[in-house]
């Protein structure tokens, strides 16, 4: 990875699965002055598009559970010392990955503690993706009775104060390919199922894609990961 975000991290090309002889690989990156401790893990999946999102789910699920069951071998492929500490695991990702994110939180919340989602993809049942239209067609043949594919009905069939990771949403409030309305719409109904203090939503102006140039220090970015800090690790300080 030539980008210079990841100047500071030992990046490690290490496959958690393969099909038909096919590898899919999985990028650990450490921090450079981390040496022999046992760390948080932050699991990050890429954005991008779905066809309906059906088959990705168990590729989610296997990352997760392969990750923690191999602890081992990665970290002798990744020639560390450094063991993942798995009580203190959040997941992120960006459109499809924001999705994902809130998916694996959801199906997982005994191992995920926080999730960070950007313009998900939330209402897939609503019109702007049922209905066919040659930008989103494939989204327009879901399998609607698979309730597993949808956020917001899981959410919708959850006890009230349901134990849930903490989740920070964000979205640009002028994206034009994933409603921000909806993330709006999904915050709410989290927080009035699961309780105050179980979501920060963060709407800022901007398209889709709006924290591209967005860092570490930009205001409203870093009071939301103060509380996803806080979900995460807990005290704030990696252990």
């Amino acid at each position: 990875m030539d980008d210079p975000r990841f100047e500071n991290f030992n990046v490690t090309k290490t496959p958690y699965k393969i099909i038909n002889d096919q590898e899919i690989s999985l990028y650990v990156t450490i921090p450079k002055e981390i040496h022999t401790e046992k760390c948080p893990v932050m699991v990050h999946f890429h954005g991008g598009f779905l066809s309906n999102g059906l088959k990705i789910l168990s590729d989610v699920q296997d990352s997760l559970n392969t990750g923690r069951e191999r602890s081992s071998s990665i970290a002798k492929a990744t020639g560390s010392e450094i063991l993942p500490d798995y009580e203190k695991v959040a997941v992120y990702g960006e459109n499809a990955g924001g999705y994902l994110a809130i998916q694996a939180g959801l199906t997982r919340p005994d191992l995920v503690k926080a999730i960070i989602s950007a313009y998900p993809m939330t209402y897939l049942d609503r019109p702007w993706y049922a209905e066919a239209s040659i930008d989103k067609s494939p989204l327009a043949h879901l399998n609607y009775q698979n309730e597993s594919l949808y956020p917001a009905r899981i959410v919708e069939k959850m006890k009230e104060n349901q134990k849930v990771p903490f989740l920070l949403l964000m979205h640009g409030k002028e994206d034009w390919v994933v409603p921000c309305e909806h993330t709006v719409y999904f915050g709410k109904a989290w927080e009035n199922k699961f309780g105050n203090g179980t979501v920060v939503t963060k709407f800022e102006s901007g398209e889709h894609g709006f924290d591209a140039n967005a860092t570490l220090e930009t205001p409203w970015r870093k009071d939301g990961l103060e509380d996803v800090t806080k979900a995460w690790i807990g005290d704030g300080k990696a252990q």
